[in-house]
């Protein structure tokens, strides 16, 4: 919701690095992140990074390909 996002904001904020954990693969670039500390989930993308969207060639190629990499690891 709004509010929690809000209410979120300012611990995201505060420090550059955080522990957390890769819950989710959306895309070839879009990843969902459990930050265990906090107990909050956050959507996460790279910026720069061009992948395939799901109605393009090698979608799901990037998708199986992240998933084999970060999917449930711990990333910083």
């Amino acid at each position: 919701s709004a509010k929690k996002a809000k209410d979120f904001l300012p611990f995201l904020q505060r420090s550059r690095r955080h522990p957390a954990v890769v819950e989710y693969v959306l895309s070839g670039h879009r990843f969902k992140l459990l930050i265990p500390k906090e107990t909050c989930s956050i959507a996460f993308s790279f910026s720069g990074v061009r992948c395939p969207g799901r109605d393009e060639p090698y979608s799901d190629e990037a998708i199986a390909f992240m998933r084999r990499k970060i999917l449930q690891r711990d990333v910083e």
